[in-house]
């Protein structure tokens, strides 16, 4: 006699997709907050209160935002694509304005290229897209 099916489905290994999507973001956090130290480093006159208040309010927001990801919420990973990619314009639009500055020059075009790498992963990573998708495969 054939024995019944279970009841409960069995579980699915993981096969590590999610895990390298989490690590992608670790990397992303380690580089969004090595960004805010060279912009605070590039500045002429010192960090002063505004800056510090500026880049503590960016690194908190794209900490939450990133979380958000870990989480698998799927808007938070299309928020953060948006306010990556008005950063790198931001960043890039600031660049003809400190063109005496070398150090914040360098500042503002590792900001571009950052996000603009970051949000690129973000959007076409798999890993990512998997991770925060409503299926979840």
């Amino acid at each position: 006699m054939p024995r019944p099916r279970p009841l409960v489905k069995p579980r699915r290994h993981r096969n590590g997709k999610a895990s390298r999507a989490r690590g992608g973001l670790v990397i992303v956090f380690a580089l969004l907050r090595l960004v805010d130290a060279f912009f605070l480093i590039g500045l002429p006159n010192g960090p002063t209160s505004l800056a510090l208040v500026t880049v503590g309010l960016v690194a908190m927001w794209t900490t939450a935002l990133l979380v958000a990801i870990w989480r698998r919420q799927g808007w938070a990973r299309l928020l953060t694509i948006g306010v990556f990619i008005l950063c790198a314009v931001a960043a890039m639009v600031m660049i003809p304005n400190s063109s005496r500055n070398i150090p914040m020059l360098t500042a503002y075009i590792v900001t571009g290229i950052v996000t603009i790498g970051a949000s690129a992963w973000l959007i076409y990573s798999r890993d990512v897209h998997r991770l925060t998708s409503r299926d979840r495969e």
